[in-house]
């Protein structure tokens, strides 16, 4: 089991109605079961050093557009120097169509082995049987 915390109190976030009233950006925790939230260092808010995010940051955001999609859609979204943003979105609306067809094939493709084996495995014993009756 998971639990999902506030990063900087560790109220725990456990309804719906409580996390959708939170501020957008919030830093969030996810505690494993045994863990338990411990507070970060203790920095005063006029002290507190500036939050530096790097170069760059990828994040990735995986969703369905209709409950009964198989595997649904993917956005992966780039910024750079918190200026330039990029993103780009994955639908994949014929996954399930695309590996019913592949597991089709895949199933011809045994049929047609375990046919291939059946006659062979017939020629075989006529072969066998024939050079029995002929000594």
């Amino acid at each position: 089991m998971l639990t999902l915390v506030l990063e900087d109190d560790g109220t725990v976030v456990d309804s719906e109605a409580f996390f959708q009233s939170l501020p957008t950006n919030t830093p969030f925790m996810v505690l494993e079961k045994g863990d338990v939230w411990t507070p970060s260092k203790l920095v005063l808010p006029s002290f507190r050093q500036p939050r530096r995010s790097g170069i760059a940051k990828l994040s990735f955001d995986l969703y369905k557009l209709n409950p009964k999609d198989f595997l649904g859609c993917l956005t992966v979204k780039a910024t750079l120097y918190e200026i330039y943003t990029l993103s780009y979105d994955i639908k994949c609306t014929r996954a399930k169509y695309f590996l019913m067809s592949l597991l089709r094939c895949f199933m011809y493709m045994a049929k047609l082995t375990g046919q291939v084996l059946l006659c062979a495995s017939t020629y075989v014993l006529r072969y066998i049987g024939d050079e029995e009756c002929s000594s």
